[in-house]
């Protein structure tokens, strides 16, 4: 998930919703990875979370900028939906599961690029994430 559009950081923001697959791998892995002629591969394997622990607080070991779709910069973190309703509307059930979250050091707050048709899905991006266990 990228955010296409930044508004005002909500440093407030301490909880959230993350869809990841059944394996506890990210939903998104675009920032991640890249195609090499046709073939995916991790460009940079040390800054790359291959699966999220529950309980347990991570830090992302990515520390690069990102730019919305509007060319104003944010720092790299866990990417997660800031309310469950949008986070439910996007998740597919069959292959994916939605968990809560908590999250420190919010560096962003916006849309996301991935809309699905639906113009209003608000998303923020953290430093640090917990997986809140079921």
């Amino acid at each position: 998930m990228c955010l296409s559009k930044l508004d005002e950081k909500t440093k407030e923001v301490t909880e959230g919703w993350k869809i990841f697959y059944r394996d506890m791998r990210p939903q998104f892995y675009c920032d991640r990875i890249r195609s090499v002629y046709g073939k995916l591969e991790v460009e940079n394997p040390e800054a790359f979370v291959d699966s999220f622990p529950v309980n347990e607080w991570i830090t992302d070991p990515q520390d690069i900028m990102l730019k919305d779709g509007h060319d104003n910069e944010y720092q790299s973190g866990f990417h997660f939906y800031l309310k469950k309703e949008d986070a439910e509307y996007l998740v597919r059930p069959t292959v994916e599961k939605l968990r809560k979250v908590k999250v420190k050091d919010i560096t962003a707050t916006g849309y996301t690029a991935f809309m699905a048709n639906k113009s209003s899905i608000r998303a923020g991006v953290a430093r640090e994430i917990y997986v809140i266990d079921e």
